[in-house]
């Protein structure tokens, strides 16, 4: 009776077995980051149009089984640029966590669309080096969380070659600020400020990438 009762189980789960799972793929991709809107814990060199910033490249990996993609990016640059009375020196690195999915149809059979959410973990720290008489270094640092909504517009180039268009929206940031002034004219308590900030952008960034698969 036993063995009618093993019979019959695997009878039952040998389809599950049988059945095609779609394989992982990996694709690799460097991106650059522009921001529409100024953003206030990404400072970066400034073009020439007002209230448009170029950002770093950086480095993502990302792996994908059937529709399901998730992704891990890291990022980092340094530069400096003027301030009224100041030398700017800054550092930055980020790490990006996004988890998506392809949609099932794609613009003109040929562009695939990926939505989704990402999650960024940043550290910034900034040294504004007087330039002027009567002004002292400040240091600056910020860490935080960054969150948005984003989407994703893959152009083919080649068989494995292709372009990233993202864009990001519904943007929440989440950070701690801390500054502190080398005035030897300020008591020590006053020289440093520490504060909370949150703030939230509609649209903030576009991006542009180069993507390969794997």
């Amino acid at each position: 009776m036993k063995n009618y009762i093993w019979v019959s189980m695997l009878c039952l789960i040998s389809p599950l077995f049988g059945q095609d799972t779609p394989a992982r793929t990996f694709e690799a991709r460097v991106y650059g980051s522009a921001y529409v809107l100024n953003s206030r814990w990404h400072t970066y060199r400034p073009l020439s149009v007002k209230g448009f910033d170029v950002g770093p490249f950086s480095l993502a990996l990302s792996t994908a089984k059937g529709a399901i993609v998730q992704e891990l990016e890291l990022g980092y640059w340094g530069g400096e640029n003027g301030l009224p009375g100041y030398r700017q020196e800054l550092q930055q690195m980020h790490l990006r966590y996004e988890y998506g999915t392809y949609l099932s149809r794609k613009i003109l059979n040929q562009v695939r669309v990926r939505i989704g959410a990402g999650w960024q973990v940043f550290y910034q720290h900034r040294e504004e080096i007087p330039t002027v008489i009567g002004r002292y270094l400040r240091d600056r640092d910020r860490v935080g969380l960054g969150m948005d909504f984003v989407s994703h517009f893959e152009v083919p180039l080649r068989p494995r070659l292709f372009l990233d268009l993202s864009l990001g929206f519904l943007n929440f940031t989440y950070a701690l600020n801390r500054s502190y002034s080398h005035n030897p004219g300020l008591p020590e308590r006053q020289r440093e400020l520490t504060n909370f900030e949150l703030d939230w952008l509609l649209l903030r960034q576009l991006r542009i990438g180069i993507g390969y698969r794997l």
